[in-house]
Parts: structure tokens; C-alpha cells; sequence
């Protein structure tokens, strides 16, 4: 299968290889340097450094005759884009970012890393020119040697600070210490961490409300509020068409990157939903619908989604998005243009090198609602009469693995069942598809599939047929998440420490990576250690428990050295050590406080019905009392009498200590 993004590669004056054997062999052979260029379809400065560099006479020469170029899509190679990224990051000792490039021994070790370069130099900027001609130099001198020798330490530097060393579990000071290390990071000015690059807080805000009901404390709940309403007002969200963009690369986030990914809103989908769920705020819930309205107006592909809308129109970044304020004043009437001025940011210099980016300033007030939706659709017909916006249609199982158990969350969250049976359909969908002959594939484009499954699309896909099982609306769930659980411990799972690595023990990388840390998606072992407590909770297997302590090990040292970085990991932590006041809960049906288990911290949920309880040992002749919602609080042995008044649960709910 070709992925946009390499299809659009094609014609190139640089000869892309693929990555894989053969490339690396043929480098080895011809005792050439590796040209690794690393982005996805959505890119800006992607597209620019192909139109500039890669279909350049001069540059393209230079490349060829002197590298292999191998060419990766990050999100169908995402263990390849990890790996290197960290590399880029150690070589650099700052954040890089995409067109990620670097230049490569033949045994894989990079000794150069840049992203975006001119082609020339100018204005004290160094174009890609030059370095090619160093690094060409470089390599055909007697310097080479010293090269080889310095990347080899390099990777021997990688390899020693990827390993994770398990760790006991942390004390109830320590986990204090975290949370006081954690709040101090909190930018209480422009919301979410500090830091001037912001990708909006999604996955996060969910653990955030989490620990407020755990820790009977404040300070995160007001946290996450607050991060959602900054991020909502500011140029990261588009009040037009709806939905997230990527990040922007200011604290102010006023200068966004404009693609839209199906991942990012995914997770912020879920986490507005929560929130409304949490404080009943309409401004959330507002941007949750917006967010599915983006989805299945834009991304929606068949059968599921794809997986990002690019950043460029017409050739400039943002374009679709950008309205000079003449534009916006022949669109619109003065009434509407006074609207705009006040609640969309518009203004005769507008926020984007002079140009607009409507933004919402604050909530829109109830009576000025309908002049909201007069202002946005005369914007978006006026964005439809230019040219298309280009989607990248590209299925990744990952992405809407996610989506579909956020689908499920927010129906509940949000009171809307067609949300729920959106989400059961969904993973429904992505299972006929996706899985084939006992294995999971990792993307599908035109009805082409990669066969290479990683970690995330396990973990997601795991995760998403748990939540799908307990709506009741799909028995076949639960087999079919320890099945793949099994099929995951075979492919990823490492035999001595425990914890998952996030390429199978077939592939032949570098380095093997066992994901900890969350980036702008939870850790894959993090999703898998949630995954291993749900199937606990439902089946009570003590060898469970025995596994995710085993990942949760492997993360101590990290927590409490990236404690903003290890959300995900933490808030497992704490499941884990509440397993004896483990609860299931059995909803007679959706309409009976169905919702009630998703906005608990670890909980189970097992919708009362004969045939599903018989495919769980642990809860048979279990049953709803008086016809309502039941609890049973259950240790690894033995589960309390039967509650049916869920005040009767009390504070100790959420006490983990």
C-alpha cells in the first residue's frame, strides 16, 4: 500500500527508496549515507521543502548521487518517526519537529538531524545546499571513521537511556510529591503546561478530573477547566467548520499549524465532553458537537475516518482559514460584521501576519446564537467557492480506535445515544476490516492495507472493544479484547521486565522502544495497563494484576522525573492500588444511569443480561437489584453484597488510600 503521502512523492527529482532492508543494504553495499526524511500528507513545511529542495536539479543531484533517500510516512511507520525523533532530540538537545530529516550510517545511526532548511543560504540561514555539500565532504574524508565511531556511542547512549529499570511503587508521599511537581508546571496564565509551543490538552483532562475526585482537591479540576476554555478561545479551535487544529508555536496560541488530525480531535472530543459532563458548562458542550460535525463533514471516509486535513490551500498555510477584513466586510452585513468584531476576533489587521483567523473571543451569549450561525455559514460557503481543501483519506486503525471508544464516552457524557451506537458501529467497522487471520493491520488506503500492525493499534483497539462491551450493545467485545491481548503479548510483550515494546520482536529496528511517556497520545503501555485492569475488573484473573504492576514499574522512575509526561502512567498507578475496593457495575440498560460508571475513576461496567454475564466467571449469578443500576465492590476474592443505592457508596469511592 502507497500512503498519500508518499503517493505524493512520486514524481520527485529525488529517488525515494522505501524503508527497509533493501535500502539499507544497498547503502552497506555502496558504502553511502543514508537521506532519511521523515513527514505526513498534512504537513506545511513538508510541502515546501519538497517543491523547494526535493524538485530542485542541483539538490536532487546531490542526493542521489551521494545518499540513499528513504522516504517515511510518519504515520504509517509512527515506531519509525518515535525512534528518530528521540534521536533528533538527543543529537539537538531541543524539540524537533516535521520535515524531520536526518542523515544516517548504513547499520541506521544518525550523525546529522534538521528539519526545514531553505535551499540556499541567505540572510544568515544556511540552506540545504551547503550542508549537503559538507556532509558529502564529510563522508569522503578521513573524517568518516571518527563519524562512525561517534555514532556508534551515540546509539550505545540511546540504547542505555532507553532501558526502563522497574521500580517499587510509589508511597502516598510520593505520589503527593508528583501532584505538587505536577502543579507547579501548570502555566496559570495561558493554561496547560509551561512551555511556548502548545498542543492543546486532550487525553490529560479526563486524568485531571480524575485526580480531583480521587485527592478531594481543586486545583487540577480548575486546571483542566481553565486549559479547555483557553484553548477553545484562541486560533487553535475554528468556530467556521469546527474541530482542532494541530498546535500552535506560541504560549499565547495565537500563531496556529493548521492541519486538523483525526487523533488530536479525537481526545478532545472525549476530554470537552467530560468537562460538560463534570460542570455542565454549554460552551464544551458546544465544542464537542462542533468537533463531530468536523469529523463527519470533513474527515468522515466510508466506513470510518481519515486521518487529517492538510494545513495548505492553494499553496499557502492556512488558507482556507484566512480572510482578509474587506473580504469579511463584503460577506457580511454591519450587523454581522459587529458580531464578528466582537465574538470572532476579527479586526482591520487581523491576528495572522495581517490576515484573520476567526476565533471565538468568549462564549457565545444564548441571544446572540443565531447570529453566530448566520456568521459561520456565510464564512464557510465563502471558504467552499475556493478551491478543496485536500483530506487525507487514509484509515488508521489507531486514530479511529480512539475515536470510537470517544464516540461511546461522550454519548454518555453528553446524553446522546446515537453518539454510543456511533461508537459501537465504528469499532464494529474497524474489527471486519482490520483484522484478519488472528492479526491486526495498521492502515488501509483505497481499500489497501498495511500489514504492519504496531503497539497503538492494539492498546486503541483494545481499549475501544472494552468500552464497546460495555454498552452491552456488543457481546462479542470482550473475547475478542483478550484475544488480542494475547496476540499483543506474543508480538510485543518483553519476556524479562514486563511492559510492551512498540514494534514486534519480528522487526528489525535499532532500537526497540517500550512507549512510557505521553505525547500528544497517552503511552501505549500506559493504554495497555488500563486495558490489562478493565479485563481485572471483569474477570478478577489475579495474573492480571501481576502484569500491569509489571508495566507500572517500568514508569516510576519516569513519573517522578516527567510527572506532566506521565499522566497516563499515574493515573494507573492509582487504579492499581485501589484494586480492593474494585467495583463492576451492571446497568440494567443505557437508560438507567448508564452514564454513571464513565465518570467514576476504575470502574468496570457489565450491562445486566443473562448472556453477557454467563461470558464472565467472575460475575455470574450476579444481578441488578429492584430492576436499577448495582454495584458490587469486590476484592481479588470476594465482592460485597449487592448496592442499588449509589449514595450508599460514600466517599471511600474514590479513596485510593
Amino acid at each position: 500500500m502507497i500512503s498519500p503521502y508518499i503517493k505524493s512523492h512520486e514524481d520527485d527529482l529525488v529517488k525515494w527508496h522505501m524503508w527497509g532492508t533493501e535500502a539499507f543494504e544497498k547503502a552497506k553495499e555502496l558504502g553511502k549515507p543514508v537521506f532519511l526524511s521523515i513527514g505526513y500528507s498534512s504537513c506545511h513545511w513538508c510541502k515546501v521543502l519538497q517543491e523547494e529542495s526535493f524538485n530542485d536539479d542541483t539538490i536532487a543531484q546531490m542526493i542521489n548521487e551521494s545518499f540513499i533517500p528513504v522516504l517515511v510516512d510518519k504515520e504509517e511507520l509512527p515506531h519509525v518517526d518515535r525512534l528518530y525523533m528521540d534521536f533528533a532530540q538527543l543529537l539537538t538537545q531541543h524539540p524537533a519537529g516535521w520535515p524531520l530529516n536526518l542523515i544516517l550510517t548504513p547499520e541506521k545511526i544518525p550523525f546529522y538531524v534538521f528539519t526545514y532548511l531553505p535551499p540556499m543560504s541567505m540572510d544568515g540561514i544556511i540552506g540545504l545546499n551547503d550542508i549537503l555539500i559538507e556532509l558529502i565532504h564529510l563522508w569522503t574524508s578521513e573524517d568518516k571513521e571518527s563519524i562512525v565511531q561517534q555514532t556508534e556511542h551515540l546509539a550505545q547512549i540511546y540504547q542505555e537511556a532507553s532501558l526502563n529499570h522497574p521500580q517499587p511503587l510509589l508511597s502516598k508521599e510520593g505520589h503527593l510529591k508528583i501532584l505538587d511537581t505536577l502543579y507547579k508546571s501548570f502555566d496559570r496564565e495561558n493554561g496547560g503546561f509551561e512551555g511556548e509551543v502548545k498542543f492543546p490538552l486532550s487525553f490529560q483532562i479526563s486524568h485531571l478530573i480524575h485526580l480531583f475526585a480521587i485527592f478531594e482537591d481543586q486545583r487540577p479540576l480548575y486546571f483542566a477547566e481553565m486549559t479547555l476554555e483557553k484553548q477553545l478561545c484562541s486560533a487553535l479551535y475554528d468556530p467556521i467548520f469546527g474541530g482542532f487544529r494541530r498546535y500552535t508555536a506560541d504560549a499565547e496560541r495565537i500563531e496556529p499549524h493548521f492541519e486538523k488530525m483525526l487523533a488530536d480531535n479525537a481526545f478532545l472530543l472525549e476530554a470537552y465532553a467530560h468537562m460538560y459532563h463534570q460542570g455542565e458548562k454549554l460552551f464544551f458542550k458546544e465544542a464537542a458537537l462542533g468537533i463531530i460535525d468536523f469529523l463527519e463533514k470533513v474527515l468522515k471516509s466510508g466506513w470510518a475516518y481519515g486521518s487529517a486535513q492538510s494545513a495548505d490551500h492553494d499553496d499557502e498555510e492556512g488558507g482556507a482559514a484566512l480572510f482578509s477584513f474587506s473580504e469579511i466586510e463584503e460577506i457580511l452585513t454591519h450587523e454581522e460584521l459587529a458580531f464578528a468584531v466582537r465574538y470572532l476576533g476579527v479586526a482591520p489587521e487581523g491576528i495572522f501576519e495581517g490576515e484573520n483567523i476567526p476565533f471565538f473571543v468568549e462564549a457565545i451569549p444564548e441571544a446572540k446564537k443565531g447570529l453566530f450561525q448566520a456568521v459561520q455559514q456565510k464564512m464557510r460557503e465563502a471558504i467552499l467557492e475556493r478551491s478543496e481543501i485536500e483530506v487525507d483519506r487514509k484509515i488508521l486503525l489507531a486514530a479511529n480506535g480512539q475515536l470510537a471508544h470517544a464516540f461511546i464516552k461522550a454519548g454518555y457524557y453528553l446524553k446522546e445515544r446515537y453518539l454510543i451506537e456511533k461508537g459501537v458501529t465504528l469499532i464494529k467497522n474497524l474489527i471486519a476490516h482490520f483484522y484478519q487471520e488472528e492479526w491486526l493491520l495498521h492502515s488501509s488506503y483505497q481499500e489497501k492495507f498495511n500489514q504492519e500492525a504496531v503497539l497503538e493499534d492494539y492498546a486503541f483497539t483494545i481499549r475501544a472493544l472494552l468500552t464497546a462491551f460495555e454498552t452491552g450493545e456488543y457481546p462479542e467485545g470482550y473475547s475478542l479484547a483478550q484475544k488480542l491481548l494475547k496476540k499483543t503479548d506474543e508480538l510485543f510483550g518483553s519476556e524479562t521486565e514486563g511492559g510492551y515494546y512498540s514494534t514486534s520482536i519480528q522487526d528489525t529496528h535499532l532500537v526497540r522502544i517500550q512507549p512510557l511517556l505521553d505525547g500528544t497520545e497517552p503511552s501505549a503501555n500506559a493504554v495497555m495497563a488500563e486495558n490489562i485492569l478493565r479485563l481485572y475488573g471483569m474477570s478478577h484473573k489475579l495474573d492480571l494484576l501481576k502484569r500491569v504492576e509489571a508495566i507500572l514499574q517500568l514508569g516510576v522512575e519516569k513519573m517522578s522525573h516527567y510527572p506532566a509526561s506521565t499522566l497516563s502512567i499515574f493515573i494507573n498507578q492509582l487504579h492499581y492500588l485501589s484494586k480492593d475496593k474494585k467495583t463492576i457495575f451492571l446497568n440494567r440498560d443505557l437508560e438507567d444511569n448508564a452514564n454513571y460508571g464513565f465518570s467514576h475513576p476504575f470502574t468496570s461496567v457489565v450491562v445486566c443480561d443473562p448472556f453477557l454475564t454467563t461470558l464472565i466467571p467472575a460475575i455470574q449469578g450476579k444481578s441488578c437489584i429492584n430492576n436499577k443500576t448495582t454495584v458490587y465492590v469486590c476484592t481479588p476474592t470476594s465482592c460485597s453484597e449487592p448496592i442499588d443505592d449509589l449514595e450508599k457508596l460514600g466517599v471511600p469511592w474514590n479513596r485510593v488510600f
